[in-house]
């Protein structure tokens, strides 16, 4: 699986994206060689929202977002160096 430092989301604000993304994993246990060495599911990780924002380092999304132009929103900010993937689901329209 190859991650990507510098993806570039090519989409618009408001547009509805599905990302799969990479989480970190804290395991306190005792755990065997073969144990630690396995890659638990909680790994992978997905969130869908409303692309509002990125910069160099990471893209922002929204879960929720009000009903005016620019309102108020949720947001989920995601570090670019652990997206392996996305694809828009929504695009935009324009009223």
């Amino acid at each position: 699986m190859k991650l990507n430092d510098r993806i570039e989301i090519d989409c618009k604000f408001n547009d509805k994206l599905e990302i799969h993304w990479l989480d970190i994993v804290d395991d306190p246990r005792w755990l065997t060689y073969e144990e630690a060495m396995s890659v638990p599911i909680e790994v992978y990780c997905k969130s869908v929202g409303y692309f509002f924002h990125q910069d160099e380092t990471f893209v922002w999304l929204s879960s929720t977002i009000g009903r005016k132009k620019k309102a108020e929103r949720s947001r989920v900010i995601i570090p670019k160096g652990t997206i392996t993937e996305y694809k828009i689901l929504q695009v935009r329209r324009k009223k």
